[in-house]
């Protein structure tokens, strides 16, 4: 039976928790003792319904921590991912950090691994913690809704990364690991030769990950193509623009590359060069300066002060932005990365049968689960491990 270890997105966990309980946008939210009580208890109640739900099939979790991220240094003009900031003016700041670090101490002292590097994103520690156990032969499963990780999707001998987004039931896999799941659905004869001499048929509905994974909506994706589309489109979640953008005025559209414009330059750039590649393509400046010749032309750029230097430039700085890997994430970074996992593999894991509402709440500041169930009948929420009710 494959077995994962559970690496839960804590920012995109804890504010699908938030608004899963207060509105967006509505009256100020966390000032009070009352709705950070709430927030908190809700939290510990979601963490446990995931653990429910996926507990058959992990055998360590991992919660990461968001920090101040490199990227907002290197991108100072646009404001790397400032156009969060109008979804989050009706949290109180202080009130919502209290909460995160409570929340955060109970993980720890319930034996959870919580993981947080200074000046890493979350995306970056969720790369590393992935690409590390990968290296050790150990199967990842990401908890978030973000689609940028869906980069780091891939199998390898039968070494798994794959990515579940709870808002919409989906599992996003690369075609080797989808492969894999469709051979789950095979009945598999064992023969004398390989099985004490007993012939028998192996039933796969018995399988935890298959019984798992039966109503979600499986995804194939190609991590190459996320990184591309984001690298040359921009994200505008995170206010990264397309490597070319011309900003109109009253009497002329804005001008960038959409998503059909990214997949004809994908297309022609992969036929130029004749063979799949990778994210090292950005690294390289002949490979870059081809992909501007494709950009300029597929886009039709006539702007006389925009030249095909400035165009890798922006090749160079999207990549950084976007691209999760060891070469484009600052050594620093990294560093403090691997110092951090090192330490956290160390630790014990506790057993996943072990982690329940009633350990989590003994070691909150709340100490009694059963006095606090009430919260859910309060703010209408199922006590079930279903997640659908969660909106971004």
């Amino acid at each position: 039976m494959k077995r994962f270890t559970l690496i839960i997105d804590g920012h995109n966990f804890f504010f699908r928790s938030l608004w899963g309980i207060f509105k967006q946008g509505g009256k100020k939210v966390l000032s009070t003792k009352n709705d950070k009580d709430v927030y908190e208890k809700k939290l510990m109640m979601d963490f446990c319904n995931v653990v429910k739900q996926m507990g058959s099939v992990l055998n360590d979790i991992v919660f990461i921590e968001d920090s101040h991220s490199w990227r907002k240094d290197l991108l100072l003009e646009q404001e790397y991912k400032g156009n969060r900031k109008k979804n989050q003016d009706n949290i109180d700041k202080d009130g919502f950090n209290e909460v995160v670090s409570s929340f955060s101490e109970t993980l720890k002292k319930s034996g959870i691994k919580v993981s947080q590097v200074e000046r890493s994103e979350g995306d970056d520690l969720i790369y590393a913690w992935s690409e590390t156990l990968f290296q050790n032969g150990k199967s990842s499963l990401i908890l978030s809704t973000d689609r940028d990780l869906t980069q780091l999707v891939k199998c390898v001998n039968g070494v798994h990364i794959i990515q579940y987004a709870p808002l919409t039931n989906k599992m996003y896999v690369s075609k080797e690991s989808n492969d894999f799941i469709k051979s789950l659905d095979e009945k598999r004869e064992l023969t004398p030769e390989n099985l004490f001499g007993e012939p028998f048929t192996v039933f796969v509905e018995s399988d935890p990950f298959r019984k798992l994974i039966s109503n979600m909506e499986i995804e194939v994706v190609e991590p190459e193509v996320v990184r591309f589309m984001k690298v040359v489109s921009g994200d505008a979640s995170d206010n990264i623009y397309p490597v070319y953008y011309k900003r109109g005025d009253d009497n002329t559209r804005s001008k960038g590359i959409g998503k059909k414009t990214a997949e004809k330059i994908y297309n022609e750039f992969r036929n130029k060069i004749g063979c799949p590649f990778n994210y090292m393509i950005y690294m390289n400046d002949d490979a870059l300066m081809m992909l501007s010749n494709i950009i300029y032309e597929v886009v039709k750029i006539k702007d006389e002060n925009f030249t095909k230097r400035m165009l890798v430039e922006n090749l160079k700085t999207n990549a950084k932005l976007v691209v999760l890997s060891d070469e484009t994430i600052p050594d620093y970074v990294m560093s403090d990365m691997v110092l951090d996992i090192s330490n956290e593999i160390l630790k014990d894991s506790v057993l996943i049968s072990k982690i329940t509402k009633e350990r989590l709440f003994s070691n909150s500041r709340f100490k009694d689960y059963k006095s606090t169930i009430q919260i859910n009948a309060l703010k209408g929420v199922k006590d079930d491990g279903d997640m659908s009710f969660i909106k971004d």
